[in-house]
């Protein structure tokens, strides 16, 4: 992770993301964990989606809301269960940075 903050403000570390109006800051250290920093534009917004595996989402700057209104800004931690749905919208008028983990279920679970 700290690899990947280090070049947080090196605009050639960025590549288009898999998301509309988004790009990623892809690390190997954070690809072999299933995780990725992500700038998500001002005021876009991430269709209704459906988790297949437990998605971590940590806000490191800006603020978004969920589909039940519930506001995350930095610091905050958004869990997301499989087969749990949502979407998101990014507020204001700066870009948010975050962290998404996606989580393989445990043996077992």
């Amino acid at each position: 992770m700290r690899e990947a903050l280090r070049k947080v403000d090196d605009a050639s570390a960025w590549q288009r993301g898999f998301l509309p109006d988004s790009s990623i800051l892809l690390a190997p250290a954070l690809l072999g964990s299933q995780t990725i920093l992500s700038r998500l534009s001002a005021r876009s917004r991430i269709g209704q989606h459906r988790h297949e595996q437990r998605e971590l989402t940590f806000v490191l700057d800006g603020a978004l809301l969920d589909g039940s209104g519930q506001k995350f800004v930095p610091g905050d931690l958004i869990d997301m269960a499989p087969g749990s749905a949502h979407h998101l919208q990014i507020v204001g008028d700066h870009d948010c940075l975050v962290v998404f983990s996606v989580r393989a279920p445990r043996a077992g679970s």
